[in-house]
């Protein structure tokens, strides 16, 4: 069997993180859930730059919004694998401005199935990865 994948999962409503927690840990995947994005942050600073396969953010978020964790986020493992989750519609928008996002399979729109939003997670986590050359 394969060794665990570890997930960061940042959203700040608590009903969609145990749902999307429960529903990543019954596949197998070792889920770190956040409320708020500032703790996340502080969190990834702390363990191993690649201890994470993935990291799943909500867009809007008080303090620190999905896009400003992005930034930070690839800016400690700029290898890491992100999905977003957003109620809003902005995918053009996202595919325009961030370089490793590109197309709709990266943002998960909610309200979003659990058996797709698994599916989605899966794809991502075992695509080829993005190699950004500096």
């Amino acid at each position: 069997m394969e060794p665990s994948i570890n997930i960061l999962l940042v959203d700040d409503e608590e009903d969609i993180l145990y749902t999307f927690k429960t529903g990543l840990a019954s596949e197998g995947y070792n889920v770190e859930t956040f409320l708020d994005p500032i703790e996340a942050l502080t969190h990834f600073t702390k363990v191993n730059p690649s201890y994470y396969k993935l990291a799943i953010l909500d867009i809007r978020m008080p303090g620190l919004n999905g896009l400003q964790l992005y930034y930070r986020l690839k800016a400690v493992n700029r290898n890491i694998k992100i999905l977003f989750v957003s109620a809003l519609d902005a995918v053009p928008e996202l595919v325009s401005i961030l370089s490793d996002v590109k197309t709709s399979e990266d943002i998960i729109k909610k309200p979003v199935m659990l058996d797709n939003f698994i599916n989605s997670v899966k794809s991502k986590i075992f695509s080829s990865p993005t190699l950004i050359h500096q």
